[in-house]
């Protein structure tokens, strides 16, 4: 990914900059605002000033059933965050006070999701997951989704719902209650005002 995608992600709404204040990322990071179309800061991308590479987006979405999304360039990039993040004493799963960052893997992913936030479009809350499979496994999946009489996509998401069901029921003894949809309407919010700590980020109130 280049920085080249994001701004044609946010269509060029580009807010305030400022160097990177920690050190996992070296020392010609920096970090840029992306607003979504009333200008309103909704995301931030930090990046090599000498070669351009990306090392993390994020785009939050602070309305109804509020979500941050997150994602780092490689896992020794995460590795490094999270060291840095335990030496500063800092959680580094949290986006803002008791709202966990959502974990995205898959470039094109983050980058739908982006524009989406940006341009207040509905996006789909779930999570794109990187699989490796040989031929044979391919095969196998395309044979089991047609014998269910389901695309591929849908039985893989619902063989991978029913696996952490019962990985959990297996860990904590009871049934795994969770919203796949997470749709929530009952659950409203208005967007925080909070406050950039010395690297950038925001910090709980």
């Amino acid at each position: 990914m280049d920085l080249r995608q994001v701004f044609e992600a946010v269509d060029y709404r580009i807010g305030a900059g400022a160097p990177y204040q920690w050190l996992c990322y070296g020392d010609s990071a920096a970090l840029l605002d992306l607003c979504d179309i009333e200008g309103v800061v909704v995301g931030s991308v930090i990046y090599d000033t000498r070669t351009q590479e990306i090392y993390e987006i994020t785009a939050e979405y602070t309305f109804d059933n509020p979500v941050c999304y997150r994602w780092t360039a490689s896992e020794e990039l995460i590795r490094k965050r999270r060291e840095e993040a335990v030496r500063r004493e800092v959680d580094d799963t949290l986006a803002w006070d008791d709202t966990k960052y959502t974990e995205v893997e898959v470039e094109e992913d983050m980058l739908e999701k982006l524009t989406a936030i940006v341009n207040h479009e509905d996006f789909d809350r779930r999570v794109s997951i990187p699989l490796d499979l040989t031929l044979e496994q391919e095969l196998a999946l395309y044979r089991a989704a047609h014998a269910n009489d389901m695309s591929l996509n849908s039985f893989v998401e619902m063989v991978l719902k029913e696996t952490v069901e019962k990985y959990k029921d297996k860990e904590t003894g009871s049934k795994l209650d969770y919203n796949w949809s997470t749709d929530n309407p009952s659950q409203t919010t208005t967007k925080p005002e909070r406050k950039r700590d010395s690297k950038g980020r925001f910090v709980k109130n």
